[in-house]
């Protein structure tokens, strides 16, 4: 019979029926997007089976969606930083900067003091 090797979840539902944005949710969910979690804290989350999250986790890892590394005997996958968000923060103090043009080079310290303003030491 046809499609009898099909995973199913723990709630019958066929696993490649279930929407892989469900477990970014989870990473944007959370305070700190970027925290990694392993594969039990996202089927805990979900409701899922272990192995029906690890089949969602890699599937992103391998879109480029999550990272993912080796720690210990296990593996914990995160959203790269740069995706974590994807907006823009309107606070940083990058916005607020002069803008600046010269012919004088311009040192690490001078930039950094463009960018964020003075620092005082």
């Amino acid at each position: 019979m046809a499609g009898t090797d099909r995973e199913r979840n723990d709630q019958g539902q066929f696993d490649d029926a279930l929407d892989p944005q469900t477990v970014l949710d989870v990473f944007k969910g959370r305070t700190d997007a970027s925290e990694p979690l392993d594969a039990g804290e996202v089927a805990d989350e979900l409701g899922w089976s272990r192995r029906t999250a690890l089949r969602k986790l890699d599937s992103l890892t391998d879109e480029g969606k999550l990272r993912s590394k080796k720690v210990g005997s296990g593996r914990v996958w995160w959203i790269p930083e740069s995706d974590a968000d994807g907006s823009i923060n309107p606070d940083d103090p990058f916005w607020n900067a002069e803008p600046h043009a010269g012919d004088e080079p311009l040192g690490e310290d001078d930039i950094d003091d463009i960018l964020y303003g003075e620092v005082e030491s």
